[in-house]
This record gives structure tokens, C-alpha cells and sequence, in this order.
């Protein structure tokens, strides 16, 4: 498990009580003050939370949770979240076969997040087995749990990867079983930028060791290549720390330049346009100058993910070498969780077939998959005073609804309801079993922390109405 800094738990400990924290509860909670005055204890409090835009100091002298998140761009370079990420690829031909993934944190006294095999080791070549399994590394236990564990193990973290290549590898791995990675990565080659260092290519670990310590890395066993790449990293951050470029902003600034505007040839937006947009989920789409979609995604964090393609790689990507020439215009919709993205963005792919998307065929996915029963799901909508809800008719379709939390028709929901779940047979669409599941994956992944409304646990429309309206205004945060 990745550590919480103090603010983050404290934090957490705020939003758990709605009524509100006094500064001397929270000294002798977490900053393990002993019986101390009022003031000596606001004090030190407000010293430790005055910048945290997460939660305020009210006129009845509490600390209560705002809904502002935390603002990662001005974190110290030293306590950003980072996960440094090495994934081992085979060399075979096709040079995108995932072997290993190692996940390490530098700022633990144990920086192993996660290691973790992406294949059965025993399907190694006995050459491969001699050098990278040994008696105490950890077994295989089967490719979608790997990608669950990485999703757990990257949340909220800014992930770094030594290569394009690795990041697109691992990513690919994962959205075969569904699973979709933080947006939140950097390079690098990225980090290396503002210092004016420069790798010989192809961008690999060796190469990067060589620059940084002018000796070649000691690869003894598959751990190590964690630890060198780990090693690296501390190496560039603390480069980057003297050259007073201090927290993520600084580094921002210097990634970025008018050169790289440039490269996008037709684009009538700019990195400043992206700056603007929220860090929330939504989908996204780019048009050439005669309004056809060329390239429609999604994001768990809007704003990071579209930085990602002004940033400038040392690999050649061809897809990306294509945005840049013809993309002009481009399209942002704000959602109010995952799911509601992952839909979105399946529908409007179908829809307009845009000629840089990949064409990913649902059925072909690896994992198991079983029909969602009759229910209603709810998430948050991208409007406060609003819900989102996922209604799912078992082997037959999937309809999205945002109902209002403060004026729910109730004459009308029911209608809604006896027609949806309670008619024989609802109109087929050939998108109906990717929607369900798409879905399925998500919400088996997430589903303790979901409300979910089962309709087999109620007699009528009705019950179901009232069970929705209640969960809507009392359960939803």
C-alpha cells in the first residue's frame, strides 16, 4: 500500500466528521500533543493545514472538508506522490511482451509498492528463467489480477516510466482486462529536459544509468531493475532541486515552451487552453480543419492527460506525429465519475469511427465476464445538485439517467421504471453487449464502494423509486 502523507490523513479524518474538528482535537489525534493549550495547538495545527484548499477553518473555530481537491502542482518534487514503474519486455519480435512489472515508491523505507509477473514464469525460455527468476521471487497469479493490482497500486500516484514504449506496453495489458491506468505520467526524458541531459537512444534503462553515473547498471536479478531505474530517479529530482526547479509547476513550466505549440500545425488551441481544465474525469475529442473526428479518448483527469500530447518524447509515435499535423479543434465534456466516461466514450467511438482510435473488439477481451442482474447504479453527476444513474436490464441494455436530488418527479420515475425493467422485452442495439460489459468491469472492481439498487429486492416500481430517491439525497456524498 502506497503511504498517506500527514495533511491526507488528517484531511480524511475532517471529512469523516461533517460536524467539524477543533484544532485541539486534531493536535492530540495526529500530532500527538499531549494536553496542550488551545492556541499552542491551532498553531501548529494551522501550520500543518493553512495551504490545504481540502478543508478550512470556520467562524465556530472548526475544521470542516471543503470540495476542493489537492492542489498536486504546487507539492515539492520530494513529496509528490510519485510510483516509479519498470515493466520488463521480452525481445521477441514484436517487442510488446510484458514479462514484469515492478512498482516502487521513493519515498518509503520499503519502496516495493508491487512486483508482479505478467506471465506464467515457467513459459519462460530456460536462457530467460537462469537470469530473471529466482528462489524468492513472488509467483503468477493470472493476468487480470495483475491489472487490478496495478490500478490499486497507481491510484492517485504520478506514475514515471523509462519509455513509451513500457508505458504503451503496460497500459495495452491493462485495458485488455478492462482496467485503465492513472493519466498522471511523465518520461523520463521528460525529467531530463529541464536539466538539458540527453540519453542516447533507444530510451532504455542502461542508456539512462550511463548518462546519470557514467557506469553501467548491476542487473543481477529482476528486482534490480527496479531498484536501478528507482535509483535514477532520485538522481534527477535532486538535479532538478538544484537547479531551484522545487514543485510540479516549476517542472511544468520548463517541460513546456512555444516550440511544442508549434508542432501542432493546424491546432486552434493551446497548453494554456489545457491548463484551464479541471483535474476530473471526461472524455475528449480532436477534429481536422474539416470537423471529422480524427481521435475521441478518455481521462480519469482531464487536465493531465491532455498535457501528456504536448509534451515532447524522444520515441518516435506515429499516432501522435498525426495529431499534430491535422488536429484543429478540440472537444472537452466533464463527467462526473469513470463509468460515466468509459460509456461516453465507447458511444461516441461507434458513433463517428474516428481513423486514429484503435479498434478494440469487446468480445475478444481476456477475463470473465457475467451479466449484470436487474439494478441501478448511482455516481456522482458533474453537477453538485444532480446524481447520475446507470439503470442495467439483464442481458439487454444499459440507460443512463441523472435524476435532480432535490425535485425527483416521483409519477414519472415510476413510469420510468415499470417500463424499463418491468416490460417484456426492450429494443436491441448492436452496442448493448459492449455497454454491459464495459460496465460489468468496472463495477465488479468498485462494487463495495458503489450504492446499487437491486430490483429483485423489490415488489414493485414503486419501492424502487422510493429506495432510489432515498439513496439519491442520503447516501450519495
Amino acid at each position: 500500500m502506497k503511504p498517506k502523507s500527514l495533511p491526507d490523513t488528517i484531511v480524511e479524518y475532517i471529512k469523516s466528521s461533517p460536524a467539524g474538528v477543533s484544532s485541539l482535537e486534531l493536535a492530540e489525534t495526529f500530532l500527538k500533543f499531549k494536553g496542550p493549550m488551545a492556541s499552542l495547538a491551532h498553531k501548529a495545527v494551522f501550520a500543518t493545514l493553512a495551504k490545504d484548499l481540502r478543508c478550512t477553518y470556520g467562524e465556530d473555530q472548526l475544521w470542516h472538508a471543503t470540495d476542493a481537491e489537492v492542489d498536486t502542482d504546487s507539492t515539492h518534487l520530494h513529496d509528490t506522490p510519485w510510483a516509479i514503474v519498470y515493466v520488463l519486455i521480452s525481445s521477441d519480435q514484436t517487442g510488446r511482451k510484458p514479462l514484469h512489472v515492478s512498482v516502487l515508491s521513493p519515498h518509503a523505507a520499503q519502496p516495493i509498492i508491487l512486483e508482479a509477473w505478467m506471465v506464467d514464469p515457467l513459459s519462460l525460455s530456460f536462457e530467460e528463467r537462469s537470469v530473471l527468476v529466482g528462489s524468492d521471487q513472488e509467483s503468477f497469479n493470472g493476468r487480470e489480477t495483475v491489472a487490478m493490482e496495478l490500478e490499486s497500486a497507481l491510484e492517485g500516484m504520478t506514475a514515471i516510466f523509462i519509455s513509451y514504449n513500457q508505458q504503451r506496453t503496460l497500459m495495452r495489458f491493462c485495458m485488455e482486462h478492462g482496467v485503465y491506468l492513472t493519466d498522471d505520467t511523465l518520461l523520463l526524458s521528460n525529467l531530463l529536459r529541464p536539466l538539458a541531459l540527453q540519453a542516447q537512444k533507444p530510451a532504455t534503462l542502461q542508456n539512462y544509468y550511463q548518462l546519470l553515473f557514467s557506469t553501467a547498471p548491476r542487473l543481477s536479478s529482476i528486482r534490480s531493475y527496479g531498484e536501478s531505474f528507482l535509483r535514477c530517479f532520485n538522481h534527477i529530482v535532486s538535479l532538478l532541486v538544484d537547479k531551484n526547479i522545487t514543485v510540479r509547476s516549476d517542472l511544468n513550466e520548463k517541460m513546456f515552451n512555444s516550440e511544442q505549440q508549434k508542432l501542432w500545425r493546424q491546432a486552434r488551441f493551446s497548453i494554456e487552453d489545457i491548463k484551464k481544465l479541471p483535474q476530473a474525469p471526461g472524455i475528449y475529442g480532436f477534429k481536422n480543419s474539416c470537423g471529422e473526428h480524427i481521435y475521441i479518448g478518455k481521462a480519469k483527469n482531464l487536465r493531465r492527460r491532455l498535457m501528456n500530447y504536448f509534451r515532447i518524447h524522444d520515441e518516435s509515435i506515429k499516432k501522435m506525429e498525426q495529431l499534430r499535423e491535422h488536429a484543429s479543434e478540440l472537444i472537452t465534456h466533464i463527467c462526473g465519475s469513470e463509468l460515466e466516461c468509459l460509456v461516453y466514450e465507447y458511444r461516441l467511438i461507434q458513433k463517428y469511427s474516428p481513423s486514429l482510435n484503435a479498434q478494440t473488439n469487446i468480445n475478444e477481451r481476456d477475463g470473465a465476464y457475467k451479466s449484470l442482474q436487474d439494478c441501478i447504479v448511482i455516481l456522482p453527476h458533474v453537477e453538485k445538485e444532480k446524481a447520475m444513474t446507470f439503470w442495467f436490464r439483464e442481458d439487454q441494455k444499459l440507460q443512463l439517467i441523472p435524476l435532480d436530488k432535490s425535485s425527483i418527479d416521483r409519477d414519472s420515475l415510476v413510469e420510468k421504471i415499470q417500463s424499463f425493467f418491468y416490460s417484456e422485452k426492450l429494443p436491441i442495439s448492436k452496442s448493448d453487449f459492449a455497454e454491459q460489459e464495459i460496465s460489468f468491469r468496472w463495477i465488479n472492481r468498485h462494487r463495495d464502494a458503489l450504492i446499487i439498487i437491486q430490483v429483485h429486492q423489490f415488489g414493485t416500481a414503486k419501492e424502487i423509486s422510493g429506495a432510489l430517491e432515498y439513496s439519491i439525497k442520503n447516501e450519495l456524498s
